[in-house]
């Protein structure tokens, strides 16, 4: 059986920061399974295309219920709309590792004026190697050797897995 899983107001969550707030669900879901000694695979999954371009259905940003709206890249992986110029590819990275490699300073999220966008009241996620490997994980382009970023797979290869 699954462990419980937590309520969701408990949750760290900042709109628009989806790499932060998986990072930290997986840091959540991490801590219930060492203190429950239970052992599931867990996986972020990164969603994205040669265009940076993703678009995905029932969003809080979207303009209607029935809309979509277009991402950079996403860590979700449905409803997503199904545009022959938005095929999407996925890259699979095991929760474990992704805590302990991921990093980001935000500089994604800055604007002309150098002001990020609602930033979170907590610091950005560094690692000892780096403050910044966001476009590492985003690139669907490039496989990368190491296996600190995972697989990117097509969409009938991520459906298998």
């Amino acid at each position: 059986m699954p462990p419980q899983t937590p309520d969701k107001s408990s949750l760290i969550y900042t709109a628009f920061y989806c790499e932060e707030n998986v990072y930290y669900l997986c840091k959540t879901f991490s801590e219930i399974l060492d203190k429950n000694k239970e052992n599931y695979e867990i996986y972020v999954c990164f969603i994205s295309n040669k265009t940076r371009s993703v678009p995905i259905k029932r969003q809080l940003a979207a303009k209607s219920p029935d809309g979509f709206v277009i991402w950079t890249y996403a860590n979700e992986s449905l409803p997503l709309v199904d545009l022959p110029e938005y095929h999407r590819k996925y890259r699979v990275v095991p929760s474990e590792t992704f805590l302990r490699v991921f990093a980001s300073d935000r500089s994604h999220m800055s604007k002309n004026n150098d002001s990020t966008i609602s930033p979170p009241n907590y610091p950005p996620i560094f690692t000892a190697e780096t403050t910044m490997n966001l476009p590492s994980f985003i690139s669907m382009t490039e496989n990368l050797d190491s296996a600190d970023f995972g697989k990117v797979l097509n969409e009938n290869e991520f459906f298998e897995f």
